[in-house]
């Protein structure tokens, strides 16, 4: 595994953010089949200009060399909670890097950082298809909640 960085992610950062997000849609084939790559990428396009540090932390790993390899981007799970009582995550890992425990360390430091805020649990939605992550997810100790469509709740107290 490579020496990595966890950074907190900031405004400069958003293309990334986003290309990591799309990456995280694109590992989702039932999502994909079930509303269409165009909705989807609509709600992408409707949800991103908008986005500021402000709406939930996001953090991105990068290696030795300074490369950006992935990121995750958490959101309050129940709004209006203060302290927020939940994050959920999406997370993208560049093609390249995927198996090399990025996605791992993203979670790991998403974890810590939920115990810090006072948080009480993190929690995602997984297409089943993605085998890789639904391995990973399971292996750091999420379980499976519920379903929203095609994608798999899955959810970890902290």
């Amino acid at each position: 595994m490579k020496t990595l960085t966890i950074q907190q992610a900031g405004i400069d950062d958003l293309p990334f953010l986003r290309a990591m997000n799309w990456e995280a849609v694109l590992a989702s084939p039932n999502f994909i089949a079930e509303y269409g790559l165009d909705k989807l990428r609509q709600q992408e396009d409707d949800y991103w200009p908008n986005w500021t540090p402000e709406n939930g932390p996001s953090f991105i790993a990068v290696d030795e060399n300074g490369q950006r390899l992935g990121a995750i981007m958490l959101k309050s799970h129940e709004p209006g909670y203060v302290p927020v009582r939940g994050w959920r995550f999406g997370i993208g890992i560049e093609a390249a890097a995927r198996g090399q425990g990025v996605g791992r360390s993203l979670i790991v430091h998403s974890l810590d950082f939920a115990r810090n805020s006072g948080a009480r649990y993190l929690t995602l939605f997984v297409d089943p298809a993605n085998l890789p992550a639904v391995a990973l997810y399971k292996k750091l100790g999420f379980r499976p909640v519920g379903r929203f469509g095609s994608l798999e709740e899955m959810r970890l107290e902290v």
